[in-house]
């Protein structure tokens, strides 16, 4: 295949690769330097097509040559963007993109202002920042979908830490203690410990626990019956909060010292025997 003007020759898969990066990748058609008598000038506009691979032409394709090389998924994807790149080359006003979908339209005067409200999608945006449409509430102070997923990392990861989980793979109901000893009983029937959080066998029961008094249990090997979880509790919660906030760090940062002093609420379950 041949750019239709510049006549430089190219193989159909060097083609079909090329466009999938540009419409998949890059997201665009590229940037068309503009000239002036054949001499190409400072200032450069959006291509509206794919266009020639070589370094010095800024020829495209003939629609039939793109249809030899790529795919039905591919073209379409090439029209939309081909689409979206003329209407945003007409410069005509009033005209508002949504940020889900890409769907271009001309904004509705009787609409609020700043809200684009997708006709395709029904996705409410603000026309400025491209966030969810946040009436009354300034665009510097909205929350991101990266900060919103990011955060919602880390509350998951401290309200896991925090709950406890029936360890019967049929049930795994989750709960908290609010008072009394550390022999859990599940709404199943299982006794659970409420701090090594394993399951204990019926026959063992309140064994399963130190009945020395004063003892540090790193000795015996057995968890207290009565003791305040709630400082190891902080603990775990806070190291779940920590790692967690690590993992999205390349997408977001999560303040995660703020949000250990409002940390996020548990459902507490009765404590039953």
């Amino acid at each position: 295949v041949s750019c239709h003007t510049g006549g430089h020759l190219f193989c159909k898969v060097c083609l079909q690769k090329h466009t999938e990066q540009r419409v998949f990748g890059v997201g665009n058609l590229g940037v068309k330097p503009n000239s002036i008598n054949g001499t190409n000038t400072k200032h450069a506009s959006k291509a509206l097509e794919i266009l020639c691979m070589a370094s010095d032409c800024s020829s495209g394709f003939r629609e039939e040559q793109l249809r030899k090389a790529c795919s039905e998924k591919v073209l379409a994807k090439y029209n939309e963007l081909q689409y979206a790149a003329v209407i945003e080359s007409a410069n005509v006003e009033g005209l508002g993109k949504c940020p889900k979908c890409n769907f271009i339209a001309i904004v509705d005067d009787r609409m609020p202002p700043l809200l684009f409200h997708c006709p395709q999608c029904k996705f409410k945006s603000c026309r400025d920042c491209g966030e969810e449409y946040h009436p009354g509430i300034r665009c510097d102070q909205v929350e991101t979908k990266n900060e919103m997923d990011g955060r919602r990392v880390v509350e998951e990861a401290m309200t896991s830490a925090m709950v406890r989980t029936c360890p019967r793979p049929m049930c795994r109901k989750k709960f908290l203690k609010s008072d009394g000893c550390n022999k859990m009983t599940c709404s199943c029937g299982c006794y659970v410990c409420y701090v090594c959080r394993k399951e204990i066998p019926k026959n063992v029961a309140y064994q399963h626990f130190c009945q020395v008094p004063h003892c540090n249990h790193k000795s015996c090997n057995k968890c207290p019956l009565y003791a305040d979880m709630n400082a190891a509790d902080k603990v775990r919660v806070r190291k779940a909060a920590k790692k967690a906030a690590r993992s999205v760090k390349e997408k977001v940062h999560v303040d995660v010292d703020a949000m250990l002093k409002d940390p996020p609420a548990a459902k507490s379950y009765s404590r039953r025997r």
